[in-house]
């Protein structure tokens, strides 16, 4: 398969959370689904836990891949990759991010993931004939959590951002799985999939693909494919605002 690694040095961006509210209303799955069902991790730690940051031994400005890999190898370790429940990582502790579930967009019941921008009719390869949604999901390290943390520690208050930026070695993966197979772009052959459920209601966007609409009703569990890893970290050596 072809699979993007893209990797940004840079100053994470906002998020928000809390351990003590239900703030994250998600769709509930359907009456009588006994498929997987997502479970968020709001632990946030109360600490920046102590760990190794191997890619500091290496200059990203003139070996990126190898920066990179050393990130990508961080990021997928002990990562339960069929479901990526994070609980399940005996490695490292990785969080999610709330506030995600409620609206059409937001989190679906299996994995929990949020639609991202489609891929429109010939966008992968001049096979792919119809539009194909895109679905996300994110998770920081437990540096960027213990910052979150710090920003949610008052739900009733809402978001204190003078906790930010996120501190030196906060980690973002961000894994896109598309609707789209190895008929719209045969790269996509053997990719890693998940089941999703994905809009499939009969009314369209302006791309062709079905609307997003809020509720399990209009939404339908179906085995996405992996196209897309992006890694993101705030590094010592990039103290410029990019």
């Amino acid at each position: 398969m072809r699979l993007w690694c893209t990797i940004a040095v840079l100053l994470v961006g906002m998020a928000a959370a809390s351990n003590a509210r239900p703030i994250d209303r998600m769709s509930p799955a359907p009456a009588g689904w006994q498929g997987h069902v997502f479970k968020p991790n709001f632990g946030y730690p109360r600490s920046v836990p102590k760990e190794k940051h191997p890619w500091l031994a290496i200059n990203f400005r003139h070996e990126p891949e190898r920066y990179l890999r050393s990130l990508l190898v961080y990021a997928l370790e002990g990562q339960d990759r069929a479901h990526w429940d994070l609980a399940k990582n005996n490695a490292r502790q990785w969080y999610h991010l709330p506030w995600l579930g409620p609206g059409p967009y937001g989190r679906e019941y299996i994995h929990g993931l949020t639609r991202a921008r489609d891929f429109g009719a010939g966008e992968l390869s001049a096979q792919q004939t119809d539009c194909r949604q895109n679905w996300v999901i994110a998770f920081y390290n437990g540096t960027g959590g213990a910052i979150l943390k710090r920003i949610w520690s008052d739900a009733d208050r809402g978001p204190d951002f003078r906790y930010l930026p996120f501190l030196l070695n906060t980690v973002a993966v961000k894994l896109v799985f598309t609707e789209a197979t190895d008929s719209d772009d045969p790269a996509l052959k053997g990719a890693p999939e998940l089941e999703v459920a994905v809009h499939a209601g009969a009314k369209r966007n302006e791309s062709g693909c079905p609307a997003a609409v809020e509720g399990w009703q209009q939404r339908a569990p179906t085995l996405l494919r992996l196209v897309q890893l992006d890694i993101s970290v705030r590094e010592q050596r990039a103290s410029y605002k990019t």
